[in-house]
């Protein structure tokens, strides 16, 4: 291939780098199955004798929450543009009137309090995986949902049993929620990053398998990209016929990127171009060039 030939593919393979996505990302975990490393509590300040051992405990690798006092425990960092993942079931031995309730909570706010400033994913057994918006305004802070309830009962397994639900919490703020593959929950808010957190909300619930997978940050698209690669070509100047063909005079400006500095050069050029409107005259031009080019070879 000619070096000249070659370098007309230099923009296509740029815009194509710049366009494909970011390697996947692998599910991690945020819960060990051992004790409760990286998460913090909080618990109701009104309650007598709140002890963070004995609301959530850590055992055959799950996270029981017995469901009292009210409170959360929650991750010590906070995440932004993720996939979380987590598995979870009420036991049969409920307390007295128990609503089966507790929540997941994204993109928690200080100051830590009964209930934070934050996106719920409902987890009460009855609407799970409704969104709740604890503290926000629905016109300030732009908060939106869709619920599909007929999915959601469809998804659904016996409260006693496992479930799995999958909230995606991407950068621009907006929600999916997934109960056991099914998508249930659309939504979007103000909100796009804070730490995670788990209810104690009157009832015994158990949590495993607490993971969380990072999503590819936002790539140039190619559009934008074939802004920075490709010339600006400007309205034709002129044009005018002479003895059958036709010259065409016009500005061409060419713009690097230099989206690092800021800073950009501009060098304006006048082009002529001879077109020939015969065109006997031109097919026997382009034969000519075509057994040109074969005997340069």
């Amino acid at each position: 291939m000619r070096f000249a030939t070659w370098k007309r593919f230099v923009p296509a393979v740029v815009v194509a780098a710049l366009a494909m996505p970011a390697t996947a990302q692998e599910f991690v975990p945020l819960f060990n199955g051992n004790d409760l490393a990286g998460w913090k509590y909080f618990l109701d300040p009104k309650a007598k004798d709140a002890d963070p051992a004995k609301t959530a405990v850590v055992k055959d690798g799950e996270i029981q929450v017995t469901g009292f006092p009210n409170g959360y425990f929650y991750t010590e960092k906070p995440y932004k543009n993720y996939v979380l993942r987590y598995s979870w079931t009420y036991p049969k031995d409920q307390p007295e009137k128990t609503t089966m309730n507790s929540g997941c909570l994204i993109h928690i706010q200080e100051p830590h309090k009964i209930w934070p400033r934050s996106v719920e994913p409902q987890c009460r057994y009855m609407d799970h995986g409704k969104l709740f918006f604890i503290g926000l305004d629905k016109v300030k802070d732009k908060t939106e949902q869709n619920f599909n309830e007929q999915a959601q009962k469809k998804a659904l397994k016996e409260s006693h049993e496992w479930n799995t639900t999958e909230v995606t919490a991407s950068a621009d703020g907006s929600i999916q929620v997934r109960i056991n593959g099914q998508l249930v929950t659309t939504g979007k808010s103000a909100l796009t990053e804070g730490p995670i957190g788990f209810q104690s909300e009157g009832a015994r619930i158990h949590f495993k398998k607490i993971e969380i997978k990072s999503l590819p940050e936002a790539r140039v698209d190619q559009a934008q990209a074939e802004v920075l690669t490709q010339p600006k070509k400007l309205p034709v100047k002129s044009t005018t016929v002479q003895g059958g063909k036709t010259v065409v005079k016009s500005e061409t400006v060419k713009t690097p990127a230099t989206a690092k500095t800021g800073e950009t050069t501009t060098t304006t050029t006048t082009t002529e171009q001879v077109v020939d409107t015969q065109p006997r005259r031109v097919f026997a031009g382009g034969l000519r060039e075509r057994l040109r080019s074969i005997f340069r070879r």
